[in-house]
């Protein structure tokens, strides 16, 4: 498929766009291409389009969303951040934009998006994609203890329950009337916020929020992030130690902005089956088969935790193991169930 055709797939199966729609695309001048492409495949359902870029409003990182696109983002029945992943910008600008854009309608995050993510990970069959996360995610919901282990020296085992489990499946779930769904794109993923969270992470695979801009993928394979997690109040990353001290210090510099950006927010398993390799982006790599946790945000209006935090980190575990309970789903990486 071309890269038109997955922005229709966007625009048609995973957000399906309407006639009547009122429609708010968001791009910056790295990404305006896609958001263009994104435009145009939304013009074929609407006329209803407002087109914005983050770059005329100012030298980036911007402080706040700025108040034209916050008032068409209230008032739209579907929203789309097609951007770059900018240092700082997370709480000022991407979390106040998918909470204007829920809350008449939903919301579709393609923070960091690529054609080669389009090419790879969007141009698939989401009817499939979404049959098995719902799969994952009815197994998920019966779980109570998730352990995940690594030939990198990954080891740590999660209990699961009290909070809500997720099933992004890449497709609007509800009723397009109704509101307050979103999508992150390239989508494919279960899930949920840990009680408790006890052992060791070796983070080898792509890092969110802003580190996958700052430091490779080759980089972080080489000189994985090793964390150690104890559970306290909360499950909290207590020790942080790489060979590469570059990304160790920045590391640690994110997980003590705030006293929750040491906790695990997330524990989730990628479910899109047909991204086959690791291309150093977040937004396609946390989708595909793996563990992965975040440090920081547990997204509660979705899963209903009952804290929250400006720090969001995801940190993917590549080519493991995973347990739930006593049933094995995933090892090394390719999932084992029928």
């Amino acid at each position: 498929m071309s890269v038109d055709e997955g922005m229709r797939m966007v625009v048609d199966t995973c957000m399906k766009i309407q006639p009547d729609e009122k429609v708010v695309i968001v791009t910056d001048d790295n990404s305006i291409y896609l958001g263009k492409t994104i435009r145009k495949a939304v013009l074929e359902k609407t006329k209803q389009v407002r087109f914005f870029n983050l770059d005329i409003y100012g030298q980036r990182p911007l402080r706040s969303l700025p108040k034209p696109i916050l008032d068409e983002a209230r008032n739209a029945t579907a929203t789309f951040f097609v951007a770059s992943s900018i240092k700082g910008e997370l709480d000022p600008i991407r979390l106040p934009l998918i909470r204007a854009g829920v809350l008449a309608g939903r919301h579709a995050h393609m923070v960091g998006l690529t054609e080669e993510i389009v090419e790879k990970a969007i141009n698939v069959d989401y009817n499939r994609v979404a049959e098995f996360t719902n799969k994952i995610y009815q197994m998920a919901k019966k779980t109570k203890k998730i352990r995940v282990e690594g030939e990198n020296g990954t080891q740590f085992t999660a209990t699961v329950g009290r909070y809500r489990w997720v099933s992004s499946t890449g497709i609007c779930s509800k009723d397009i009337k109704a509101a307050g769904e979103w999508l992150n794109l390239p989508d494919g993923e279960v899930y949920t916020t840990p009680a408790e969270l006890e052992g060791a992470a070796v983070i080898d695979g792509t890092m969110g929020d802003y580190f996958s801009e700052i430091f490779d993928l080759r980089s972080i394979k080489n000189s994985p992030l090793k964390l150690e997690i104890e559970q306290r109040d909360r499950p909290t990353i207590v020790s942080v130690e790489s060979k590469n001290k570059k990304l160790e210090e920045e590391f640690k510099k994110y997980v003590s902005r705030h006293t929750c950006s040491r906790w695990i927010g997330v524990i989730g398993l990628g479910t899109n089956i047909f991204i086959e390799e690791e291309i150093g982006k977040i937004l396609m790599d946390r989708k595909s088969a793996n563990a992965h946790l975040t440090a920081g945000n547990p997204i509660p209006e979705l899963t209903y935790a009952d804290w929250t935090c400006p720090e969001s980190a995801d940190l993917v575990i590549p080519r493991c193991d995973v347990w739930f309970d006593d049933k094995k789903i995933m090892e090394r990486g390719r999932y084992i169930i029928s």
